[in-house]
Parts: C-alpha cells; sequence; structure tokens
C-alpha cells in the first residue's frame, strides 16, 4: 500500500485537520515499525521506506533514528543516504533527486505558520537536486530549492535557494565558491565507501 491516495499537492498547500489526522495515523505507524528495527535489520527498514515514502528509487538508505511528519510526501531519487536524528516535517512535499548523502541530525522543514489566526497553516514545499552532500546538524527552511552538485557544511542554515555548482555554509547559509561537477562526485563517492574525509 502506498498512501499516496491522500498525499498534499502541489509545493505550496493550506492543510485541514481532518487530512492531518488521516496522515499522522500513517505516520505513526511507519515510526513505530521502523524505529523499532534491530539496528542491523536494513532490509526491514529499506521495505518501510518504498511502503511509506511517496516515491523511493534504488537504494534508499535511512538509518534510525528517523523522524517525519507523514512520510508519504517525501519523494526521493537513486541512492539516498539519511543519517541517525534526521527529522523531515514533510506536510506537504518534499522532492530528493539522486546521489543524496545526508550526514546526521539534519533537519527539513515545510511548515511555515505564517497565520496562527486560522486552524489552517501555510504550507511550503522543499526539494533538492542531485549530487548533494548536506552536512550534520544542518537545517534546511520552508520553500528552498537546492540545486544539484552542492556541498552543505554541517550546522548551516539553510533560508534561501541554493544554486547548482556551489559550496555553501553559515548561518544564514551562503555560498563560498562555485564547485566543478567532479568535485562533489569524489566526495559522495568517498562517503559511499566508507572513507572519512
Amino acid at each position: 500500500m502506498k498512501n499516496n491516495d491522500i498525499m498534499l499537492e502541489g509545493i505550496f498547500c493550506v492543510i485541514n485537520d481532518k487530512d492531518k489526522e488521516k496522515l499522522k495515523k500513517i505516520r505513526n505507524e511507519f515510526l513505530e515499525s521502523f524505529n523499532s528495527t534491530l539496528d542491523n535489520d536494513f532490509e526491514t527498514r529499506s521495505s518501510l521506506v518504498k511502503k511509506y515514502f511517496g516515491n523511493v528509487g534504488c537504494n534508499a538508505f535511512v538509518e534510525k533514528p528517523f523522524y517525519c511528519d507523514y512520510g508519504a510526501n517525501i519523494n526521493v531519487g537513486d541512492n539516498l543516504y539519511i543519517g541517525h536524528d534526521c527529522n523531515i516535517l514533510d506536510v506537504t512535499k518534499v522532492f530528493i533527486g539522486n546521489n543524496v548523502y545526508f550526514g546526521p541530525n539534519v533537519s527539513i522543514y515545510t511548515a511555515a505558520h505564517i497565520d496562527d489566526s486560522t486552524n489552517d497553516k501555510l504550507e511550503y514545499g522543499v526539494s533538492i537536486g542531485s549530487d548533494v552532500w548536506v552536512g550534520g546538524n544542518t537545517v534546511i527552511t520552508p520553500g528552498v530549492n537546492i540545486g544539484s552538485n552542492v556541498i552543505i557544511g554541517s550546522y548551516s542554515v539553510v533560508v534561501s535557494d541554493i544554486p547548482s555548482n556551489s559550496m555553501v555554509s553559515g548561518n544564514p547559509c551562503k555560498v563560498l565558491r562555485e564547485l566543478n561537477e567532479n568535485e562533489t562526485r569524489y566526495l559522495l563517492e568517498q562517503v559511499k565507501l566508507g572513507n572519512n574525509i
């Protein structure tokens, strides 16, 4: 079962309380099963990600513990790695491309909560391109678009769009320099091989 029938459409949306409750029930099933797996039970975690995420490519590996608002609004490409203690608040859609690696404690937020005077909350999606490394403890805020071939330094706070072919860092996150494609590919290959860099 893919649970896509109640996914919220669009990069910007207003979510109502009825859909919220349905999605939270599905989320609870997912997280209780996922975070209670044995440390070495990669196969079960991989199958749960395929079942509860919106769309999943090949080789999606998510460490536990993992946290999300719903799971069904997370859409990922091939070769994803998400480190320990990551939190994706996917009240609207989050798109992640191919060859994307998150260090530990990365957070993606889509809830803006601009108008607290009503029951409806404004939500803005996040998109991340391909060949991207996101350093540990980075926060990605609502509505941000991150290009491809990007390295984001640890402890960054991403509050605006990041162009492709960039090394960025800081709070707020700023472009440090332009990257060529080989730099990011080399970094991601070393991470895949388990090398300290």
